[in-house]
């Protein structure tokens, strides 16, 4: 028999590229430790040395357990660190299904239960490297592999050139050799290694599948099945203990890996038949066996071997006997996943052909999805059944009593999921979730938050160019195990994270948890996920994943670190770094991330990097402010070369590194003060009950307050006044914003702590508040005016307040408060529409200054313009589309000055309401 690779498979991956989200690893397995594997060598993270359990035979203790199987459609099965779903392998960009169930060629398989994972994922103890392998004879490496523990070998998943050279014909098939003549004497136990063997053969022949640079020849593919069935033909290959039954999920895993899952129909059916039991499924590898038999089948059973092997039908028929659950075993003992894998593996039946077993898998796949119907519970076997169905058999398999579709029921669907539904913003965010008022309430306030300091941080800027999301919903479940459950099979999205933003649904995924099933709360999940939104809509062109920003991970580390910074956001106090965060970089101990590994990493290299980018992106923000708006300002532009230049400089400074370890390490000193973050706020019962004119006198009291004016912004759910005002940083010689950004923001956060101690005005305790694009214009000194427009939000009761102005007088109100600075014409065509003409000059030039420089000056000023109408409210002005008319009109100003005017055209979709 011939090795075999997928080659013409469906390729059914999770859709990473098309979402920012918060790690998994690091979200939800705190304790967990990682290998990160730079070029040829590894630095190995470990808590403790491998303990004394560990040692000769393979134990069953977590430290032991490090070698997990996982995978996606055509990907062998290999640990759940490089799974698809866990790090992206698509950076090349593939289209997302999108909620109309065209699958194209995308679907996701269903989870891991609870029991596999809790028993997977510890690497402590990972003492050993790739180094103990040079110069290793064939023997050498069979001693070597029977004398290791797991947690020893486990760095063979890290590819390498030791590794590469390691794995060579003549090796493999000295292990395999040694397997071949332990077989005859195995007992049911781990005392001769193999499980060690096994694994060296499993993951050769993983690294065969992956990397162009392992060759295994057809006599090694021979050796390699021999060994398999030889071990597979002792009486005690199905002994009941644990090691056996982990050597046993091993050989399974190998035989798929390999290519000749075909031998082992008969082992298949025999698992099948009888591991299906309670005492038998309770068992750790037990399940993780009858898992791999699950998986191996739906990846292999229309390969041709496979196909044509005279025991699939009955092996086939057992499976449908095992999806509808006969005997009800399976379900009433909570192994639904059981259940839910037998259908999965199903799915290719639809592509066998010879013999052609389409309408046999049809039929099972019509009775699973019938037995597990029912309107009135739906359940996650239907829904899976329903998918398989959907996706792999189509419109040819008729189902004559149940004709449904994922499509057509995903409005009731959602609806039992997501009861409630909470409208904020007039609009733009959107709750829906089982979860209270109180719950959703929390959660806007804490978007609020972000949203402020986001605005401040990118100076307000506006939506780029054909965003469509101009509002954000946010699917939110009420445990994790029903995000685990539902997650894949109606959204077919991954369920190793903690949440996730899919930008081109303008969806953010998370649920609500116990603090025992994350490190992080709600409220940072959240907070993270909404931050990747405002990223999306208002710095990078075009959907996550796609275009030039995100080629090689350029931005990873910059969308990552400034979402997890902005999870830490506060209404007056900045953003704080948070207890989530530091606690892991007080665990890595020595282990840290330099800058130049913040900065090169990506999806593919784990998750510790979050919390590094984090603590670059606050350093940043600390001392070099500019560095970040620069980064900020080079997306805005889609100028990648800009990014790289500013990404480069800051990696030049000769004490960037020394100043940003000194920052983490002065950062840990607090350690005992952080906490997570916590939105607090006033309900909406107790706020004042006041009118607009009151609160511009209260906030007109303290110092830069003055001037303030004040109207109705935000009429639904929770309704705010927004008030705003301007400050100033007059005659100076800076002619950048590289000092004033943080002398604003230090003002505004003045003024927040003031308003907040206001004991007349309640309301103001909770008021948000940013500013807009910091202005700079030179005087006649040759010095510099610097100014900028601050905007608050004001939360108050919600109470049938008066529409002071109209929508375009409000926009020519709002207008009259710009650097316009000529004529304005506004109308409203249409309810909730408005079009304004606004007339914009340039300042004046010499009369030998070029046009070119002149129309420059124009439309910066026409940016500034825009930007701040739209900083005026984000909420009513986030719709819009605004051009400068190129009919420049020339101006003479005297014998010896000149200027340049234009016109601006803008259409606002003004949602009120």
């Amino acid at each position: 028999m011939q090795p075999l690779k997928a080659t013409f498979l469906v390729v059914l991956m999770v859709l990473s590229s098309l979402a920012g989200c918060i790690s998994g690893e690091e979200s939800e397995k705190e304790s967990e430790e990682k290998i990160n594997v730079t070029g040829e060598n590894e630095t190995i993270e470990q808590v403790r040395d491998i303990v004394a359990a560990c040692s000769g035979e393979s134990s069953n203790s977590s430290e032991c357990n490090v070698e997990t199987a996982y995978g996606v459609g055509d990907e062998p099965l290999a640990p759940i660190e490089f799974s698809s779903e866990e790090h992206s392998t698509d950076e090349e960009g593939h289209d997302h299904p999108g909620l109309d169930n065209d699958r194209q060629n995308l679907l996701t398989p269903p989870i891991f239960p609870d029991k596999f994972e809790s028993n997977s994922t510890s690497t402590s103890g990972r003492s050993c490297t790739s180094s103990y392998l040079i110069g290793m004879s064939p023997q050498d490496l069979v001693t070597y592999l029977i004398s290791s523990t797991d947690a020893c070998i486990y760095y063979f998943w890290y590819f390498n050139s030791d590794i590469a050279a390691t794995i060579t014909n003549t090796n493999v098939q000295h292990v395999a050799n040694e397997i071949i003549s332990l077989s005859s004497t195995y007992q049911g136990d781990n005392s001769q290694g193999i499980h060690q063997l096994l694994f060296f053969l499993r993951v050769s022949w993983y690294h065969s599948y992956y990397q162009g640079s392992v060759t295994l020849n057809q006599q090694t593919f021979d050796f390699t099945e021999l060994a398999a069935t030889s071990l597979e033909a002792s009486p005690n290959i199905l002994d009941s203990s644990s090691e056996a039954r982990k050597i046993l999920n091993q050989l399974v895993i190998l035989a798929d890996t390999a290519g000749f899952a075909a031998e082992f129909i008969p082992l298949f059916q025999t698992i099948l038949d009888t591991f299906m039991v309670q005492n038998t499924l309770d068992q750790y590898y037990s399940a993780l066996t009858v898992y791999s038999v699950f998986y191996s089948i739906a990846r292999t059973v229309d390969q041709p071997q496979f196909n044509a092997d005279q025991g699939l039908p009955a092996l086939l028929a057992r499976i449908a006997e095992i999806t509808v659950d006969t005997g009800n075993i399976l379900i009433p003992n909570g192994d639904v996943w059981a259940v839910n894998w037998a259908i999965w593996s199903l799915g290719r039946v639809a592509y066998t052909s010879s013999p052609n077993m389409y309408s046999d898998g049809c039929q099972y796949i019509i009775d699973a999805e019938n037995h597990h119907y029912d309107p009135q519970n739906y359940n996650i076997p239907f829904f899976w059944a329903l998918d398989v169905h959907e996706y792999f058999y189509s419109a040819n398999c008729v189902n004559p009593d149940n004709d449904l579709s994922l499509e057509g029921l995903m409005p009731e669907i959602e609806a039992w999921l997501f009861p409630n539904t909470y409208s904020f913003d007039n609009g733009r965010i959107i709750i829906r979730t089982p979860l209270g008022t109180e719950d959703a309430e929390s959660l806007y306030y804490a978007m609020k938050e972000v949203f402020a300091q986001f605005f401040r941080l990118s100076e307000s800027k506006q939506p780029v160019a054909n965003d469509q999301n101009y509002a954000i919903e946010l699917m939110i479940y009420g445990t994790r195990y029903d995000y685990q459950q539902y997650q894949p099979v109606l959204y077919n999205l991954g369920t190793n994270n903690g949440g996730i933003y899919i930008e081109q649904w303008g969806r953010i995924f998370t649920y609500e948890r116990l603090p025992s099933e994350s490190i992080y709360t709600l409220e940072e999940l959240v907070k993270h996920e909404y931050a990747h939104y405002l990223v999306g809509r208002h710095l990078v062109y075009g959907n996550w994943g796609l275009g030039p920003f995100y080629a090689n991970d350029r931005i990873t580390w910059f969308e990552e670190g400034l979402a997890e910074y902005l999870a830490g956001s506060t209404k007056h106090d900045g953003v704080l770094l948070r207890s989530s965060i530091m606690n892991q970089i007080n665990n890595d101990g020595n282990s840290r991330l330099t800058l130049q590994q913040v900065t090169d990493s990506s999806y593919n290299s784990g998750f510790k990097f979050y919390r590094y980018a984090n603590l670059l992106i606050d350093f940043l923000v600390q001392n070099q402010d500019h560095i970040v708006r620069d980064l900020m300002e080079c997306m805005y532009l889609n100028d990648v070369t800009c990014y790289d230049n500013v990404v480069n400089q800051l990696l030049l400074q000769p004490d960037a590194e020394i100043d940003y370890q000194a920052h983490i390490d002065d950062a840990l000193l607090l350690l005992s003060s952080y906490g997570p973050p916590q939105a607090e706020y006033i309900s909406n019962e107790d706020l004042n009950l006041v009118e607009t004119y009151f609160i511009e006198e209260e906030i007109g009291e303290y110092r830069y307050g003055y001037g303030a004016e004040c109207d109705y912004n935000i009429k639904t759910s929770l309704p705010r006044f927004r008030c705003t005002g301007t400050f100033y940083y007059n005659n100076t010689v800076y002619d950048t914003t590289d000092r004033t950004w943080s002398y604003f923001n230090t003002l505004l956060d003045g003024m927040m702590s003031s308003m907040a101690d206001d004991e007349d005005l309640n309301n103001l305790q909770d008021a948000v508040c940013w500013f807009d694009r910091i202005l700079i214009e030179p005087t006649v000194r040759d010095e510099f005016n610097h100014s900028t427009n601050w905007h608050c939000e004001v939360p108050v009761p919600i109470d049938g307040y008066p529409v002071e102005n109209t929508a375009v007088e409000q926009m020519l109100e709002d207008i009259s408060r710009t650097k316009a600075n000529s004529t304005v014409d506004c109308y409203e065509p249409q309810t909730n529409m408005v079009i304004c003409r606004i007339g914009v000059e340039s300042i004046w030039f010499e009369s030998d200054a070029d046009q070119s420089v002149m129309i420059e000056n124009l439309h910066h000023f026409s940016r500034e313009i825009i930007n701040q109408i739209h900083a005026s409210s984000p909420v009513l002005y986030s719709q819009y589309s605004c051009t400068v008319s190129d009919d420049y009109q020339y101006q003479d100003v005297g014998v010896d000055m000149w200027f340049v005017s234009s016109e601006i055209d803008c259409q606002w979709t003004v949602n009120d309401s």
